[in-house]
């Protein structure tokens, strides 16, 4: 997200939105963030933990010092302001708490002076969806009181979106440079969930020897129909965002948005929350059943593709050397569309051959000897076109495979998620 949209701001205008937003992180605003940061990282416990004394001390404290500050003058209430925001809600339970650690160090002053254009902008341009939609379906015109409390909440809402993104990227890069760290470490014994039995052996022997690997009915029986309506409930209630970046550059044209299990309702969502689980459990099969080194991983990307001719141009999710190592390491998607799926319905996933990696066997070939070769493989030749048909699950190796998705003409979902883990284990499999 390097802005591409260069809004120049001066100092003064910047100050005052940067104590916008940081107004807008009122307690309860970082209780709803923090609790969302920490879902799926095994550290939500010290998310819960801490609330309770916070709300029996902080919470009057925070009154009483309030009204004093209102008294003094303005100024003096913004600094003091900024201390006890800083005092009160403190996410870093303990030394060792890196999810804690990122959100302070994202919602200082530093990191939302960082956001506060992005975030602006986002608010504005929903806002704007949101009140062309209501003239268009109720001929309504916001008054200015119901305008102001609607951009309140969609400010509150885009701003804890990119604090989770933030937070998400850092633990994503923090992954990808220490990936062997034990405790992020997929290990199959300390799964707490249903058996560990979800792949084929024919799958996981393919995604080994070829570098991808299809199953179909993943989840099993019509769950799947299920699962495509909720995904559209999420995506009517525009929690996806057309993707900016790479759409201004002509790569992709599809919505999409994060989700972790914070973001979707267990109840409203139980089929879609049922594929969230039974996707966090694949990298400790994986673990369990081949030397990948697998991290745990709960943040999803879930996409639409309209039927407008959308798609997505040839990319690789990873690579091996530091420019390119995200941490990606296993690509997984869900396809909860219709099956009766057909080629003229466009949309299906072309993998191409592997990019050579540095690990392969014979050490000869194309690669260069200290880069990873994937400048040099931007032409390996298509081997499979795969439909995006309901209930099929696709496996690839992020860092080796290039692979596209193909104009679509009918309305299709994905749930993808990427699996880190380091460059090395696993990776030896081309000849």
């Amino acid at each position: 997200m390097d802005g591409k949209v260069e809004v120049e701001w001066d100092e003064e205008t910047v100050d005052k939105m940067v104590a916008v937003l940081r107004s807008t992180l009122d307690h309860r605003a970082m209780l709803d963030l923090e609790r969302r940061a920490r879902s799926g990282t095994g550290t939500e416990e010290k998310g819960r933990h801490h609330h309770h004394h916070c709300h029996d001390d902080a919470a009057d404290e925070d009154d009483a010092s309030d009204d004093e500050g209102h008294h003094g003058h303005d100024h003096q209430h913004h600094h003091h302001q900024h201390h006890h925001h800083h005092h009160h809600h403190t996410c870093k339970k303990g030394p060792d708490d890196g999810v804690g650690q990122l959100l302070d160090e994202v919602c200082g002053d530093d990191g939302l002076r960082d956001m506060v254009v992005l975030v602006m902008e986002r608010t504005a341009e929903i806002f704007e969806n949101v009140r062309r939609k209501a003239a268009q379906e109720e001929g309504a015109v916001m008054d200015e009181e119901t305008a102001i409390g609607v951009q309140k909440e969609i400010l509150k809402e885009a701003l804890i979106r990119q604090i989770l993104q933030t937070v998400n990227a850092k633990i994503r890069s923090a992954q990808s440079l220490e990936s062997r760290e034990g405790g992020l470490l997929a290990t199959p014994g300390g799964y707490r969930g249903s058996d560990l039995d979800r792949l084929r052996s024919e799958t996981i022997h393919s995604l080994m020897r070829t570098g991808f690997a299809v199953q179909d009915g993943f989840m099993g029986g019509q769950e799947y129909t299920e699962v495509y309506r909720e995904v559209e409930m999420l995506e009517y209630a525009s929690t996806f965002n057309q993707v900016y970046q790479q759409q201004l550059s002509g790569t992709r044209s599809d919505d999409m948005g994060w989700f972790s299990f914070a973001d979707i309702d267990r109840i409203q969502h139980k089929h879609l929350w049922g594929v969230f689980e039974v996707l966090s459990s694949l990298p400790f099969e994986l673990n369990k059943k081949a030397n990948l080194y697998l991290q745990m991983s709960s943040t999803f990307q879930l996409a639409c593709y309209h039927a407008k001719g959308t798609f997505y141009k040839r990319h690789i999710d990873g690579g091996y050397d530091a420019k390119t190592n995200n941490g990606r390491k296993i690509t997984a998607i869900y396809y909860p569309n219709p099956q009766d799926w057909t080629e003229s319905d466009g949309g299906a996933l072309r993998i191409y051959g592997p990019r050579r990696n540095p690990y392969g066997r014979s050490k000869g070939g194309s690669t260069p000897p200290d880069g990873d070769g994937s400048e040099a493989d931007d032409d390996t030749p298509a081997i499979q076109d795969i439909l995006p048909k309901g209930d099929r699950l696709v496996l690839f190796r992020s860092r080796d495979m290039p692979h596209e998705v193909l104009l679509c003409h009918r309305k299709r979902f994905a749930v993808s998620l990427w699996l880190p883990g380091p460059p090395g284990p696993g990776d030896d499999w081309q000849t």
